[in-house]
């Protein structure tokens, strides 16, 4: 959960993170960083919530599955075939909160991994996923759909890396 530059060294970092709420379309108040890396195996993705007020980042303790609405939590959604029907949904909060659901499915849960850590720069994710809870097919290469979005709760900022508009249902086909 601490983000090591070394470890995530030759990882591209995505930071176009745009505001779907509370003004849509605008820029964030703060920056967010995201790298993904993978082996054989697993797809780890690693976010770096920066914040100039991190005594003001907002965290609840709660029971895996609860849907930690007032907390600062970060998403993954992955639309594991990218035929923009299913995707699989996986958010950490601050505390390392763990909730995932497939498609509407609230009930799914995989078994995947999460840390967490805050600095006085802000909080830090790092995210194991294992391809097999992802259930790809086995073959040389895959094409898939990946989002990632963060909740900045004291601000009311919902953040996405490719955002829809805040009155259209959830958008599975944007990525």
């Amino acid at each position: 959960g601490t983000v090591d530059p070394e470890e995530w060294a030759g990882a591209p970092v995505i930071s176009d993170f745009t505001a779907r709420n509370p003004v849509e379309g605008a820029e964030p108040s703060q920056r967010t960083e995201v790298r993904v890396l993978y082996s054989p195996t697993h797809l780890y993705i690693a976010f770096s919530c920066l914040d100039t007020e991190p005594d003001d980042i907002v965290y609840r303790v709660s029971t895996r599955d609860s849907w930690m609405l007032q907390s600062d939590k970060v998403q993954i959604d992955i639309d594991p075939y990218h035929d923009h029907r299913n995707s699989y949904h996986f958010i950490v909060g601050v505390a390392n909160n763990q909730v995932d659901s497939y498609g509407m499915d609230i009930n799914w849960d995989g078994v995947w991994e999460s840390a967490t850590s805050m600095t006085d720069e802000g909080w830090f994710v790092e995210i194991s996923l294992p391809f097999s809870i992802l259930r790809f097919e086995a073959k040389e290469s895959h094409t898939f759909g990946i989002n990632f979005g963060r909740t900045i709760q004291r601000t009311k900022e919902d953040l996405l890396w490719t955002s829809w508009g805040r009155n259209d249902s959830f958008r599975i086909d944007r990525y």
